[in-house]
């Protein structure tokens, strides 16, 4: 699990030791630290969350060195041996506290008023159990600071066990193996059980090693092959009923495509529409012996609209407009102009006039 650095600048400084019943200075390569002690906190316990909170690549011999310094330097103060021993009764939070052995399951780093943290996460932690103990674990014990770090640190929380939890899924289904392409039931002693086939496995070895487990004797030969040939049997039948399946589908499927495709390549273009979808101009072909409906549905799977929400109003506009232009072309063949067959010049009160016949006229109409 990787994680950026995440800052979380909502304190006005986080001091060393912060609401700590005392803290004990120290010197690591030459740098000055403050060991916050926290009620109820042992000097192993305090370094512990120090070194931890601080994220200190630091060996147990090392850890081990730096509690016994904490330990000589409370002993050497009497004032301190009052306060460390009036604190000693057990926390909320050291009762929550993991074991000192034990590993977090992942950790995010934190960064508080530009010091850098650990945010670690155990066995059995809650988003809520995580947060306290980090936050006494940095010496943030104060109610009013607790709630302004709070909800960041319950966001990176529930972000962080989601992300642990989907891996750890993906973790057991790569471990557990592929699924059996099938399985076929074998009844030993009266009790059904079931041998798995797996895609590239030999069914042989696969009927062998049945025939192994539930105590059939390498050395009974004939026991051994007649139990492999009724489970290989079976098992051949099986896939090859399973195969044939699978052909007779892909073959179902590809027959179904060709007819579409060659219905599609028999249909011709009435007509086209201009309809704009995402703001792009497409074009809705409306095909000989499809309906406005289909068409209209065929536009809106192609244009990628099949799942939209919308689906059901654009499937009626498109169908209204596609009714609207076949009624269009509908009215425009009835209104064709006729074509004059002939003309015949005659005089009508001495004056020449020209009779035109065209081709839906009758003599009598003229």
């Amino acid at each position: 699990m990787t994680w950026k650095n995440i800052a979380l600048a909502l304190l006005p400084a986080l001091a060393a030791g912060q609401d700590a019943i005392f803290t004990v200075p120290i010197n690591l390569g030459g740098n000055p630290f403050e060991v916050p002690f926290l009620p109820g906190q042992t000097p192993s316990a305090a370094t512990l969350d120090f070194v931890r909170a601080r994220q200190l690549d630091v060996s147990e011999d090392v850890i081990g060195q730096i509690a016994e310094v904490v330990t000589d330097y409370i002993r050497a103060d009497a004032a301190l041996v009052d306060l460390y021993n009036a604190n000693q009764a057990p926390s909320p939070k050291e009762e929550t506290a993991p074991a000192a052995q034990e590993a977090p399951l992942f950790s995010i780093p934190v960064q508080i008023s530009g010091q850098q943290f650990d945010f670690g996460f155990y066995a059995g932690d809650t988003g809520n159990s995580a947060i306290m103990r980090f936050l006494g674990q940095i010496g943030v014990t104060n109610e009013a600071d607790q709630n302004a770090l709070y909800p960041d640190l319950m966001a990176l929380a529930e972000d962080g066990i989601r992300q642990y939890n989907e891996e750890q899924a993906a973790k057991n289904v790569a471990e557990a193996g592929p699924e059996p392409m099938f399985k076929v039931s074998i009844t030993v002693g009266g009790v059904a059980k079931d041998v798995a086939h797996y895609e590239g496995q030999s069914a042989d070895a696969e009927a062998q090693a049945f025939c192994e487990e539930n105590g059939f004797s390498v050395d009974a030969i004939d026991q051994l092959r007649q139990c492999m040939e009724v489970v290989v049997g079976q098992m051949q039948e099986t896939y090859a009923a399973l195969q044939q399946r699978e052909l007779q589908a892909t073959e179902q499927e590809a027959g179904r495509a060709q007819e579409a495709e060659q219905v599609k390549e028999q249909r011709s273009v009435l007509f086209t529409l201009p309809v704009t979808v995402g703001g792009t101009e497409r074009t809705l072909n409306f095909l000989s012996g499809t309906t406005p409906r289909e068409s209209a549905a065929t536009f809106c799977s192609e244009n990628g609209l099949a799942e939209d929400p919308m689906l059901d109003q654009y499937l009626v506009a498109l169908e209204d407009a596609i009714v609207k232009r076949i009624d269009e072309l509908a009215a425009e063949s009835m209104t064709t102009t006729n074509v004059p067959l002939f003309e015949i010049p005659v005089a009508i009160d001495g004056a020449d006039q020209m009779l035109v016949y065209y081709e839906t006229d009758t003599p009598q109409s003229r």
